[in-house]
């Protein structure tokens, strides 16, 4: 008989609302609590310090953005601003009935256990409320990774006399006309801030320790996470997303040139094709190119200088696609080579009036912009939870069990926040019912340490400073085996456009509800056949033969080739 608990969410961000939704989905009593006045976390727009800043656009798609029973692709652009996506959250809230069981202005101050196992939270309705406390079975931790500002010690800090600010006060560039401003680090936010910045200046100078994995936000016309494909992913990572370690990359990559030499053969008749309607289709331009001499227009100068500094950030990031996070934008790009923001390297101190940069060269600042990211911040919490890679599947503490989760905590190098937390806030609700539960403490424990061990060697070199960090679709594939809705072959059987775009269009939540006791399958077809596909077919068909020569050769005993990614043919949830 399913269980209802009385469950406590903290935080109507993206997280704490589709947590909130799902919980009372599986008939679970719901309180979600939210310090501001308003839903949606980070990108409820505030004048004061916090939240997004004016002109922000997310990084994600919209289909890879949105939750997988509620779409709203139709008519959209590619992105969300945060005013559109901020609405969309509004929405969903409204769709689902969610408003009544989210007690706004309400800050909570402090969360224990008690010694029956059950949960005291202690909240406080703010401006200046009466603090109230609370008894729940089970408490949902959404407050996401976005909440501490990491601000960098800087050795001779004590003798600048300029200002040393976070990003997360930033809204609009503003205060920064005429100012001589270095911007330190390029993540998401960063491309943007550098980019509005040296924009009104006066002078302006990009700080980075090492370099970054930067992808434009459109490639060939499509938001650049099109490219993230089941099919792409499928395939070993060593094929194209990762470099390291290097010697074992460069033996593994010798030796599929020898394996893969009967693909090529087989895909040689398909490359003809491919060309010939390549060359009817666009007037035969490339055979014309190659007899007629024509000058580089000025746009096109730029964009091979443009792609020059990708290229040399990259090489300088010392990783992969998939050993990072990426920088999901290059607008900043764009300044450097209009020559409005100056590459630097890290920092080596201040002085009185400025920077001194690792190379040993100087620069007069007004003000230092600190692009550094955030940490996690549970100090409401009577105890120490460590990092999100200590947890069980960045969920569960292993000393508490599974009346605790969080949801929310992790960050994709590639890919998006919220379907992950959809896809968690289902497995905890299943685990709250008791139609599943978590594997015995020596399993977890074991678990943990294989995760944490992983981690280390794929995030090598962001694994300190990013320890949330996770391969968007391998941790996607793994919760929806724990929650029973892993996509299956026999869904798409018959319906080849949409088996088609399943593997070849962007990786999108909807294929998580195919199957499972939770599947919406009439909207997940619906959804899935109305992704589109940034790269050709004959591109498509590549990989595809490449994915199966990897079987093959994974099956008759090369693991070195066995698939990222493979579809699910049982149920592998952890059903009691």
């Amino acid at each position: 008989m399913k269980r209802s608990l009385n469950v406590a969410v903290i935080g109507a961000g993206p997280s704490g609302i589709v947590a909130t939704k799902e919980l009372i989905a599986a008939a679970h009593q719901v309180t979600c609590f939210e310090m501001a006045d308003n839903i949606g976390g980070v990108f409820n727009f505030r004048e004061e310090e916090g939240g997004v800043y004016e002109s922000c656009m997310l990084t994600s798609s919209i289909t890879a953005t949105t939750y997988s029973d509620f779409n709203s692709k139709k008519g959209a652009p590619y992105y969300f601003t945060h005013q559109e996506y901020h609405q969309y959250l509004s929405d969903y809230c409204d769709n689902f009935a969610l408003r009544e069981s989210i007690k706004l202005s309400t800050k909570v101050e402090h969360i224990v256990q008690l010694e029956d196992g059950k949960w005291q939270v202690t909240t406080k309705l703010l401006p200046e409320g009466d603090s109230k406390t609370q008894i729940f079975d089970a408490v949902a931790i959404c407050t996401g990774v976005h909440k501490k500002a990491m601000i960098p010690e800087f050795k001779g800090k004590e003798q600048f006399k300029g200002q040393i600010v976070h990003s997360s006060s930033y809204k609009n560039a503003q205060p920064y006309k005429d100012k001589k401003v270095v911007v330190i680090g390029v993540g998401e936010s960063g491309a943007d801030v550098v980019k509005e910045i040296s924009d009104v200046a006066q002078s302006c100078q990009l700080s980075l320790r090492r370099g970054a994995y930067v992808f434009p936000r459109l490639v060939d016309g499509y938001p650049n996470d099109y490219l993230t494909s089941r099919l792409y992913y499928s395939m070993p990572s060593w094929i194209d997303r990762v470099v390291n370690p290097r010697e074992y990359v460069k033996k593994q990559r010798k030796l599929g040139d020898k394996l893969f030499f009967p693909v090529r053969i087989l895909m040689l008749p398909l490359a003809v094709v491919n060309t010939l309607y390549s060359e009817l289709t666009t007037g035969f331009k490339g055979l014309r190119s190659l007899f007629a001499k024509k000058e580089k227009t000025a746009e096109e100068i730029k964009q091979e200088k443009i792609q020059d500094v990708i290229n040399e950030l990259s090489i300088k990031s010392g990783g992969g696609v998939a050993e990072q996070f990426s920088t999901k934008s290059d607008r900043f790009i764009h300044s450097i080579v209009d020559g409005d923001c100056e590459l630097k390297p890290g920092i080596e101190s201040l002085y009185e009036n400025g920077v001194v940069y690792k190379d040993g060269t100087q620069f007069e600042a007004d003000t230092i912009m600190c692009c550094t990211g955030y940490q996690n911040d549970f100090s409401f919490l009577d105890m120490d939870i460590g990092e999100s890679k200590d947890l069980y599947m960045n969920c569960f503490h292993p000393k508490v069990g599974q009346s605790l989760c969080f949801i929310g905590a992790v960050r994709p190098g590639a890919g998006s926040i919220p379907p992950i937390a959809e896809m968690q806030s289902r497995w905890f609700a299943k685990i709250c019912t008791g139609e599943l539960s978590l594997p015995s403490n020596d399993e977890i424990a074991r678990q943990i340490e294989m995760d944490a061990q992983s981690h280390e060697k794929v995030f090598s070199n962001v694994t300190v400073r990013l320890p949330y960090l996770v391969d968007y679709t391998s941790y996607m594939d793994k919760l929806s085996e724990k929650v029973g809705c892993k996509p299956k072959l026999r869904d798409l059987i018959g319906n080849p456009v949409a088996l088609y775009k399943f593997y070849c269009g962007n990786f999108s939540s909807s294929q998580y509800r195919l199957s499972g006791t939770d599947s919406k399958k009439d909207i997940a077809l619906k959804e899935i056949r109305e992704i589109e596909v940034s790269r050709t077919f004959y591109t498509n068909a590549v990989m595809f033969s490449y994915y199966w020569f990897c079987k093959f050769y994974s099956f008759i005993g090369i693991k070195s080739f066995k698939p990222h990614l493979s579809l699910s043919i049982r149920d592998n949830s952890d059903r009691k």
